[in-house]
């Protein structure tokens, strides 16, 4: 290799590996931002420089190499917390892969160099690899202990992290030994802060307890978007191949929207930051979420969104349902006043516009709605994009939608709610009440929703009063069901508001509401399945715009 092309490999290579500065972890910073993969690799290089005279057996040179490169594979595939790593041999080799995707420009010699001490690291078997091993883990332990954390973090995690590293080593056992300490103080200083009076402990919660947005709430919602919307993988593509070059990663694909297991999901998540940014500007995480926006709300990167439309056989793409979540992100942003966020409206613009087309075209040939309880139910599509069209002042797109819903449900009668499918999300019966509720003016929905639920003040049909059990969270599918709770949250909550404060349904509506939200509100977060959008749902229900017709 020419001098010339190995100085062009080695640029391309640090462009890549500088994904790094925006990859963000589970941890926080003491002023309360999500800490980088980056800021974790430079502490752990600063600890090696600080502490390498107590380790004299160790060549220092070879000890901040390991330190440099043990997770540069993230820049492709996205840290995965420290919570969640099983740390079977399916994740390690997965990193080497993306390791060596990044390696890609490096002159050969490079590659190999950087990859044999990437082996080194993995296989922990050299002093320098040990040592490396167990800095990690007490750097990991350290920004725990020391990060503006949301209130339920689980300090106790701390406890037995990395205990296969940083044991047999009488130095490595006395820092361990102060940083546990550290989190012993925290996990009694988050008891104390958290546990209820005395009085209470025996009570159970109330439904109430759960049921409003708080600051607290805003930022766990707000920091497991964070973790989410820029982890690539795992991922799901929704992914037409016209050719064998088209065989790329996600975020080859999706320049904006690449993370979060799935396209939709990380438009959502997306929409769940911009909402909780505008709602809470005083938030801890609000200039995360400015500098995520500024790298990815960009027009080269929403023209790489486009670029993906255009390609053949991608009209059916994210229909409806990444459609309407997209026009909501849209819609969102603009509400935003402030120049960043007029920025991140007008780069989306052209994204939103190109769906609104599709929404267009495609209505007209819909001779049927669907009714299922997942993302192809068309109600929930025209309720979103009915939120887009008017905060957008799109009077002509208004119209079609409301058209739209009248054609498909106007006529609809005695609902029977055969429901919950086993992997639904939607209630299939109230979200088409929401959707009429917001396409018709108030003197024709009451008629219409008497005629389509005529039996709620007897609580029936009694499906749509009882929340659905979620017998594995772990599995996709089944997993759907906590969203299930959280939309109908969000679709008896809706119903409340348009009865008379007298109205025995009014105060039926809002039980039930805060019946599915006791059910699934807690478990937003826990397992990766439900975490990558579960909590947009519950910000639905919890916090969204009337949107009345």
């Amino acid at each position: 290799m020419n001098d010339s092309a190995r100085l062009d490999g080695i640029l391309a290579f640090l462009r890549s590996a500088e994904r790094l500065k925006d990859e963000v972890r589970s941890a926080w910073t003491s002023g309360g931002r999500p800490e980088t993969v980056a800021a974790h690799t430079w502490r752990l290089a600063l600890m090696a420089l600080v502490l390498h005279d107590d380790f004299p057996e160790v060549d220092f040179a070879r000890l901040v190499q390991l330190c440099l490169i043990h997770d540069l594979g993230e820049a492709i595939g996205g840290d995965v917390p420290a919570v969640q790593q099983s740390g079977g041999p399916e994740k390690a080799q997965q990193e080497r892969r993306d390791l060596l995707t990044l390696l890609q420009p490096l002159p050969a010699p490079l590659r190999e160099e950087i990859a044999a001490l990437w082996d080194e690291y993995e296989a922990a078997r050299t002093p320098e690899a040990r040592l490396a091993k167990a800095l990690d883990k007490l750097e990991t332990i350290l920004q725990h202990n020391q990060g503006r954390n949301p209130a339920d973090f689980d300090y106790r995690f701390n406890l037995t992290y990395g205990q296969r590293y940083t044991t047999g080593d009488a130095r490595i056992e006395a820092i361990r030994a102060v940083l546990d300490r550290e989190t012993r103080a925290r996990a009694e200083h988050a008891r104390a802060v958290l546990s209820p009076a005395p009085e209470r402990e025996a009570a159970p919660a109330a439904a109430s307890d759960v049921a409003t947005l708080t600051p607290a709430l805003a930022a766990q919602f707000a920091a497991l978007a964070l973790a989410h919307v820029r982890r690539e993988y795992p991922n799901k593509l929704d992914h037409v191949m016209n050719g064998p070059a088209e065989v790329r990663s996600p975020r080859a694909l999706h320049p904006v929207f690449y993370g979060s297991f799935d396209w939709h999901s990380c438009v959502h998540g997306y929409w769940l930051l911009a909402r909780l940014c505008r709602r809470f500007p005083a938030l801890p995480q609000v200039q995360a979420i400015r500098t995520l926006f500024d790298a990815q709300l960009t027009e080269a990167n929403v023209a790489g969104e486009l670029a993906y439309l255009d390609a053949p056989l991608r009209a059916g793409f994210e229909r409806p349902y990444g459609w309407a979540w997209l026009l909501m992100l849209a819609a969102e942003l603009a509400r935003h006043e402030t120049p960043r966020g007029r920025r991140w409206s007008a780069a989306l613009a052209p994204l939103a516009a190109r769906f609104v087309e599709r929404f267009r075209a495609f209505l007209p040939r819909a001779t049927y709605p669907v009714r299922v309880g997942t993302h192809f139910n068309t109600a929930f599509a025209l309720a979103l994009a009915l939120e887009y069209a008017r905060a957008a002042g799109d009077a002509d797109f208004e119209r079609q939608l409301v058209e739209q819903a009248r054609a498909w449900y106007a006529d609809d009668e005695d609902c029977q709610a055969w429901e919950p499918g086993g992997d639904d999300f939607l209630s299939s019966a109230l979200v088409e009440a929401e959707c009429m509720r917001r396409a018709l003016p108030p003197h024709e929905f009451a008629p219409w929703l008497q005629r389509f639920l005529p039996r709620l003040a007897g609580r029936r049909p009694a499906s749509l009063f009882r929340p659905a059990v979620v017998s594995d969270r772990s599995d996709g599918k089944i997993a759907h069901l906590d969203g299930l709770n959280l939309s109908r949250a969000w679709c008896w909550r809706a119903l409340a508001a348009t009865w008379p404060a007298d109205d025995p349904r009014a105060a039926l509506a809002r039980e039930t509401a805060e019946l599915h939200l006791a059910a699934s509100l807690p478990h937003v977060a826990g397992d990766y399945m439900g975490e990558h959008w579960l909590a947009t749902f519950a910000l639905l229900a919890l916090d969204a715009e009337p949107a009345l017709g």
